[in-house]
């Protein structure tokens, strides 16, 4: 699975046609894409099939501790084997391994032998097969573009990556409508078979793979120090902590408030979520589309501090649909900078050696950030209720946020 180095030809129209213009990352964009698909609309299908299973409050946060918990034990590793062995084969059969268990959980909820212990479970093997991908799906990159066409290719991905996350809750929430939920996990098994099939196709350029020279726990202990260590990687992780931590709770919290307090079914509720999406498309193609960027760090926290969590706080106090959806829409094309900067910087400040390291790094940062979140909102809603909950995580983002953007280690990336 190897080929050279990629370039890009002079004289392209614009830097994100040069990009999709080589094979290789053009694959990997479209089935990267639809293994974000799997996950962004897996989230949102367990979560309304708990919901539709009973009624006990603590089960939606059960599933969001079973879809997290994996990342917290499997993402360090994860990142860790990313550096040894061949990328591509790794994300195939771990793809491969999330459409077997999405099968699996169709056929059970077709035939009305799924509890809530059941999804549990199955939560799990999810969260541990897309956690197992996640570090090499990012570290790849680098490799599929040249140096001075990284940020065009970090947009891209983060687009199609957070794209297809939140508006597949639009075509969760469709296929649910449709086809109930055993219909939707289906689509899914199917989504992530082909995903799985495309990514088998890229090649990238000739490396050498490290030996199992020592444990990989060393491994993992060498790539925590090299991150943790240095700036900006530790800054940018921080970033993606608790921006990660705020769409867990939006994620949990949010479709209870959409269905008790707006009285919105499965797919008007997804359509607020698909409005996070058109707003994340429109800031990262625009980002993904410049040559470069000055003073990228200042262009971070201003939205990070200022927008993440006050919008949550307009989402907890809305009695509107047509509010809640602006919000979530004004949300996304923050995040959009926010998470296109952020990744950015942790790739062009990390070398090939520690490129899996560092990105499981981040997914631990983020995806694990999922049961801390989970925790928070049962802890909130049970607390305030659920309007209340986004109202309380909101304050405290904005306060979380600002310590970690407003200091020199990020004020001075350029």
């Amino acid at each position: 699975m190897t080929e050279t180095r990629p370039v890009v030809t002079a004289g392209s129209r614009s830097p994100v046609r040069e990009v999709l213009a080589l094979p290789s990352f053009r694959r990997y964009w479209v089935s990267q894409l639809a293994i974000a698909l799997v996950n962004g609309t897996l989230r949102f299908a367990l979560v309304w099939l708990v919901l539709d299973l009973t009624d006990w409050t603590p089960a939606v946060g059960l599933v969001g501790l079973a879809l997290g918990i994996p990342a917290m034990l499997v993402s360090l590793p994860a990142g860790a084997l990313s550096d040894r062995i061949d990328r591509i084969r790794l994300i195939v059969a771990g793809t491969l391994a999330t459409a077997v268990t999405l099968g699996g959980l169709a056929a059970l909820v077709g035939t009305d032998l799924a509890t809530v212990w059941i999804v549990t479970g199955a939560a799990v093997v999810l969260g541990t097969t897309l956690a197992l991908v996640t570090p090499a799906l990012q570290a790849v990159v680098p490799a599929l573009v040249p140096p001075e066409r990284l940020m065009t290719g970090v947009g891209l991905q983060g687009m199609s990556m957070n794209i297809a996350m939140l508006t597949g809750s639009v075509l969760g929430g469709a296929a649910i409508a449709v086809a109930g939920t055993a219909g939707a996990l289906g689509m899914l098994c199917v989504i992530a078979g082909a995903a799985a099939l495309g990514m088998s196709g890229v090649r990238l350029p000739a490396r050498v793979e490290r030996t199992a020279s020592r444990r990989v726990v060393a491994d993992v202990a060498d790539g925590l120090r090299f991150a943790l260590r240095r700036e900006p990687l530790r800054s940018m992780l921080a970033v993606g902590f608790v921006a990660s931590g705020a769409w867990g709770v939006v994620q949990l919290v949010l479709p209870d408030v959409m269905r008790s307090t707006l009285g919105q079914g499965a797919f008007t509720t997804s359509l607020v979520f698909g409005a996070l999406g058109v707003g994340m498309l429109t800031t990262t193609l625009a980002i993904a589309n410049r040559d470069a960027i000055a003073r990228r760090g200042r262009l971070l926290a201003i939205p990070f501090s200022g927008f993440i969590g006050s919008t949550l706080v307009v989402m907890g106090i809305s009695r509107s649909y047509v509010l809640t959806l602006l919000a979530m829409t004004w949300w996304g094309v923050t995040g959009g900078i926010v998470m296109t900067l952020q990744r950015t910087i942790l790739q062009e400040s990390t070398p090939d050696d520690y490129m899996g390291r560092v990105m499981g790094c981040n997914a631990l940062a983020m995806t694990g950030s999922y049961p801390f979140a989970a925790a928070a909102a049962a802890a909130a809603t049970a607390a305030v209720g659920g309007p209340g909950a986004l109202v309380v995580v909101g304050v405290v983002v904005t306060l979380a946020a600002a310590l970690v953007v407003w200091r020199p280690a990020v004020q001075q990336i350029d």
